[in-house]
């Protein structure tokens, strides 16, 4: 079994949007919970609902910039340390709307990919 992914041999996953770029810290999305790191870029700003699974529970934690949270009709900003935990089933967005990149760690659980 594989237990430890070195940080330059992360599997990326891809997405269409350029802005919005993860790689998976787990060895692979066969585990019971989705353990990703997103950097958005600078001006991220969205129409798209994110993926969302059946039950389970997101949280995001921000490493460095800032980034907003659209929940329901909600809306979070979250900066550098701080952490959002929330049901993705509900319809929710993440953006970037300012000037610099943002990063978080993400961990969904059941898997969504």
């Amino acid at each position: 079994a594989m237990y430890v992914v070195r940080k330059d041999a992360r599997k990326k996953i891809s997405f269409p949007d350029p802005l919005y770029k993860c790689e998976l810290l787990t060895p692979n999305l066969q585990g019971a919970l989705e353990f990703i790191m997103v950097e958005v870029e600078p001006g991220r700003i969205t129409d798209e609902v994110l993926p969302h699974t059946q039950g389970g529970e997101e949280c995001d934690f921000v490493l460095e910039g800032t980034i907003d949270v659209l929940l329901d009709n909600k809306k979070f900003v979250l900066n550098e340390g701080d952490c959002i935990r929330f049901n993705p089933e509900v319809p929710h967005k993440i953006e970037n709307k300012g000037s610099k990149k943002a990063r978080y760690i993400s961990v969904i659980t059941p898997p969504s990919f």
